[in-house]
Formats: structure tokens, C-alpha cells, sequence
């Protein structure tokens, strides 16, 4: 991931999420940020109950799903992929969808 911060002016650094796990202290959360260029960093974070709604709501946003579907799928999850995602296309005429078939999937009737 890159990462910007206002105390870093331009700089843009690489870092990874090296670790996801609960905390040492009762009701948090410990998510651990690694990076990597131009400077070697640690960076700890204790998220509290409310930081973990917090983000659990920003996750659960339907565009943000589609976002996450996308780029886990390695489409990249640019605007025209999105949309191919968010809405499957009609039946051509003269077919049929079956129950569980892909979206945009079709069969020939008959």
C-alpha cells in the first residue's frame, strides 16, 4: 500500500499490514504496519471497539465490496470492471438462466 502523511510532506511511503490479531489488552485490536521504502518502519496499531465498528461500516459499503471483490479477484477494479461485477447482463433471447449459473452465463433453450 502507499501511504501519505501530512508530517512527511510529499513522501510517499510502501508499507504492508504485517499482522491482524487481537490485543494484548481486553477489547482491542492490534493491526501491526510494516514499511518498507524509503525509510524501514514499524507501526503498531490498538484499535478500540469503536475503531473497529468504525471500520467494519466503511468495509460494508456496498461499493466497497465490490472494490474489495475486484481487486481480490485481480481485476484491478477499474469502473468498467466494476459495473461488469455490480450488474450481470440480460439472458440473450432465446435463452434461459439457470438457478446458480454465473452471471452473463447462458444455455441454448432447447
Amino acid at each position: 500500500m502507499k501511504v501519505n502523511s501530512t508530517g512527511l510532506g510529499k513522501t510517499t511511503l510502501t508499507a504492508h499490514i504485517s499482522e491482524l490479531a487481537p490485543g494484548d489488552e481486553s477489547g482491542t485490536m492490534t493491526m501491526k504496519i510494516e514499511s518498507t521504502q524509503p525509510v524501514h518502519w514499524f507501526i503498531t496499531c490498538k484499535m478500540e471497539p469503536k475503531d473497529v465498528r468504525t471500520a467494519m461500516k466503511m468495509v460494508l459499503k456496498p461499493s466497497v465490496i465490490v472494490r474489495i471483490l475486484a481487486m481480490a479477484l485481480g481485476m484491478g477494479g477499474s469502473k468498467a470492471e466494476l459495473e461488469v461485477i455490480a450488474e450481470p447482463a440480460p439472458a440473450a433471447a432465446g435463452t434461459s438462466r439457470r438457478p446458480g449459473a454465473r452471471p452473463g452465463a447462458v444455455r441454448k433453450a432447447g
